[in-house]
This record gives structure tokens, C-alpha cells and sequence, in this order.
């Protein structure tokens, strides 16, 4: 648990309406090789060994404001895990909203076709 009380209500609040863990990897690092590539995932939920979906965990406010930046980052982790053999079946955001969880989903953006 962390110092912050605020933050201890939040991490008590997800695993209270979250309490699966043996389908779920936290803080994951994740690496393309072949094109140079890595980052670190919140949060992997796996359906099967190969279909996963990426969340990620946001506090902000106002999460409207920033929610297009973040299915750009998610789906970079995506074209890493696929590049790893992974079938990705979609994004998730959890946003803390101080009282609770809000789940939001999106479909991966194929970032290698917007550059």
C-alpha cells in the first residue's frame, strides 16, 4: 500500500471490484526486438494464453481531455505484443473518479499505418 491516502483508496477501491488475479500481469515489460520498441503495461488481462486485452490505470479529472493520447500509447503496446505473437482483442482504461472505477474501451489503433 502507498503513503498516500488517497491513492490507498483507489488500490483498495479496483481490487474490491476487480478481485481476479490469476488471469492478469501488472507492470509488464514488453519488447520488440526487431523493431526496437518497449514499454511497460499497467496492466495485461489475458482471455486466453494469446488473446489479451491492454488497460491502463488514469486519475485524472477530466479524462475526456486526454483519452485520444492514451489509445495512442496503449495501442503502441499493442503492435509490441503482436510482433510477439499476441492477439490483442481491445484497450481498457480504468479512471479513478474519487468515489469509484469507470471502465472505458477502445479498439486498437493500428499505429504502424500513421506514420
Amino acid at each position: 500500500m502507498h503513503d498516500n491516502p488517497i491513492l490507498n483508496i483507489a488500490v483498495e477501491s479496483f481490487y474490491k471490484d476487480h478481485p481476479e488475479t490469476d488471469n492478469v500481469g501488472y507492470e509488464c515489460l514488453v519488447i520488440d526486438h526487431k523493431m526496437k520498441r518497449a514499454g511497460r503495461i499497467d496492466r495485461i488481462e489475458y482471455e486466453t494464453e494469446k488473446d489479451v486485452w491492454i488497460t491502463d490505470f488514469k486519475t485524472n479529472f477530466n479524462i475526456k481531455k486526454s483519452e485520444a493520447k492514451y489509445w495512442k500509447q496503449l495501442s503502441f503496446y499493442a503492435a509490441i505484443l503482436k510482433a510477439n505473437g499476441l492477439n490483442v482483442k481491445g484497450l481498457k482504461l480504468y479512471h479513478f473518479t474519487g468515489k469509484g472505477w469507470d471502465t472505458i474501451e477502445h479498439e486498437v489503433i493500428d499505429i504502424d499505418k500513421e506514420k
